[in-house]
């Protein structure tokens, strides 16, 4: 675990777990208040903002894509398959 996530893991544990069952406005100002690497830049920032997602089970931008990329592929495959289907009944001989 690198550094600025060994710090950013219980500062954010700690904002959720006082937040628990309340708004979400409430829940991301604590988060923003809790904030503790000084100015919201640069890497430090990103991996806040990483463990935040990873603690509220938030998937990641690069998760979501994969996903709706596989979901388009999987409604594809099914389009294909329903096609041939509907073919094979209308080239029966009898």
């Amino acid at each position: 675990m690198d550094t600025w996530r060994k710090h950013a893991a219980p500062v954010v544990a700690a904002a959720l777990r006082e937040t628990k069952g309340q708004s979400e406005g409430v829940i991301r100002k604590a988060l923003f208040d809790a904030y503790p690497f000084g100015s919201r830049a640069n890497h430090p920032y990103k991996v806040w903002l990483d463990e935040i997602r990873k603690q509220r089970g938030i998937p990641s931008a690069k998760a979501r894509r994969d996903q709706i990329e596989y979901d388009l592929h999987m409604a594809a495959q099914r389009e294909q398959f329903a096609a041939a289907a509907a073919g094979s009944l209308f080239t029966e001989e009898d």
